[in-house]
Parts: structure tokens; sequence; C-alpha cells
């Protein structure tokens, strides 16, 4: 469970549906951050509390678990098996989303 800060990645296709990843900071790269191989999927329509439940769990992963600093591929590359970060994300949105005790 997250104490003071989580941080998480959604990505969006064109259809509404979600692909949530927990970030974590990496050690290798002295502390910036990275996504870590756990993926959350919501199908679209999906309801207010499902959206929720999975950011929540997300963010409580932040700093838990270990990136995969060793691997060529992005997690939603892998995710998607689209080989290039470019390819893979061109149709989506992206948003990172940040959430501390103090604002919320």
């Amino acid at each position: 469970m997250r104490t003071n800060h989580g941080i998480a990645s959604i990505f969006s296709d064109l259809e509404g549906n979600l692909i949530i990843i927990p970030n974590s900071r990496s050690k290798k790269y002295e502390g910036s951050l990275s996504q870590v191989d756990t993926v959350f999927k919501l199908n679209s329509p999906f309801s207010d509390s499902e959206l929720e439940g999975k950011l929540n769990k997300a963010l409580d992963l932040f700093d838990v678990l270990t990136p995969d600093e060793e691997s060529k591929e992005s997690v939603i590359e892998k995710v998607l098996g689209i080989k290039g970060y470019s390819k893979a994300t061109k149709s989506l949105k992206y948003v990172s989303i940040y959430w501390n005790e103090h604002e919320g």
C-alpha cells in the first residue's frame, strides 16, 4: 500500500480501452522513473469504480516492484506485441498520473 505518493502510466486506445502500468524508480538509472512489467487492463465500457480500483492498485505498486532494466523492449511494446515504441504508441493517448497524500 502506498504511504505517501504513487505514479502510474495510462495508455488509451481509439476504442477507450485502457492499459495501466505502475512506475518505480530505477536503481540503474539513478532514480529516473521506469514502468514495471505488471499491467492492468480495462476494456471499454468500464465503470468509475472499476477505473478507481485499477488505478489504486497501480499506484499502490509504485516503488514496490523493480523495473526490468535489461529489457530492450518497453512494457507497452511487450503488452501489444509491437516492436518499436513509436509504432506501439502511435494510435494511443498517454497520461501519467501522480498521487500524493497531501494533495490527493
